[in-house]
């Protein structure tokens, strides 16, 4: 039974997360945003949407290791699983401004979560976190709709896509939003019968079986793009969704509950998220591009990193 609960919060996850980032992808386009702009705001906060339902899901279940360990190791798989294999299809190239400033933010933002973790993340230190999120949001928000060749950017990519009606998008986003949660719900029962059954620690858990669960919409997402050639989309959606994942998902748990931490096994998996953000940082530095080269880089680290954890 745990094993298809977890089968069907995977699935529902997954088409719940692909309903809410088309839906809520055409609802951004209509305001003039560019893809990159909708791929660090909307599609990375509609592709976080299962890590937020699965890590409050699990917080208010009495299991914070496994909800850290989802937003830990979904930051993780993004960079080393996601990124990595969509770069084998299409290499990812991008502007000289994601190489210097939102790949830094994102670095940025991974160390923040090392000092916040210390003695567990209270409500205070949630609410500072969300606050850097707003922050956050309104400056993309501007950036986008400040630039006449990103306007216009985003007006020619309207047009080629097919107009979803402004009510039928929102119904849309909201239907999503309700598979994501009852996903959500499904997938951390069926994960936590399992680590109980089989031995096998939350912390891991969440770091493997709901991290790869809660990430697929993200991966579905970015090989479409990347098959599509629109390499913009797959960088904003998985650095946005990083972001989004340590300020909106762990700052709106902590302020719904405070997650205590077990600071000494959770330093490592942190450190391992740093270490694959800067990762990417490092690879992309030079060129702007991520090839099929630095794809396999991220990918056998992803892999080693996994081994290590069983």
């Amino acid at each position: 039974m745990s094993y298809l609960l977890v089968m069907i919060g995977i699935a529902l996850l997954y088409f719940g997360g692909e309903r809410l980032v088309t839906n809520a992808s055409a609802l951004a386009r209509s305001f003039g945003l560019t893809p990159y702009v909708v791929g660090l705001t909307v599609v990375a906060f509609g592709t976080s949407s299962p890590e937020l339902a699965a890590t409050l899901s699990s917080s208010l279940s009495g299991t914070p290791d496994m909800a850290l360990g989802n937003v830990v190791g979904s930051n993780i798989a993004n960079v080393g699983l996601i990124l990595g294999l969509t770069a084998l299809v299409y290499p990812l190239a991008t502007g000289r401004s994601t190489v210097t400033r939102e790949l830094p933010l994102m670095l940025a933002v991974s160390l923040l979560l090392w000092p916040v973790v210390q003695g567990g993340i209270s409500r205070v230190e949630g609410a500072v976190l969300f606050a850097l999120l707003i922050a956050y949001v309104m400056w993309q928000l501007k950036l986008g709709s400040t630039d006449p060749a990103a306007v216009e950017e985003a007006e020619r990519e309207a047009a080629e896509e097919e107009a979803i009606p402004t009510g039928q998008a929102l119904l849309g986003a909201v239907i999503g939003i309700a598979l994501l949660v009852a996903g959500a719900q499904a997938l951390v029962t069926g994960a936590t019968a399992l680590a109980q059954a089989l031995g096998i620690s939350e912390r891991v858990i969440g770091l493997t079986m709901l991290a790869l669960g809660t990430s697929l919409p993200e991966l579905a997402s970015s090989l479409i793009a990347a098959t599509r050639r629109h390499t913009e989309l797959v960088l904003g959606g998985i650095i946005g969704s990083n972001i989004f994942n340590i300020l909106a998902i762990l700052g709106l748990t902590a302020l719904v509950q405070p997650l205590p931490v077990d600071v000494q096994s959770a330093q490592g998996d942190i450190l391992v998220m740093i270490g694959f953000a800067a990762a990417a940082l490092l690879l992309m530095w030079r060129t702007a591009r991520l090839g099929k080269l630095g794809g396999l880089v991220l990918l056998a680290a992803y892999g080693a990193y996994t081994y290590t954890l069983f």
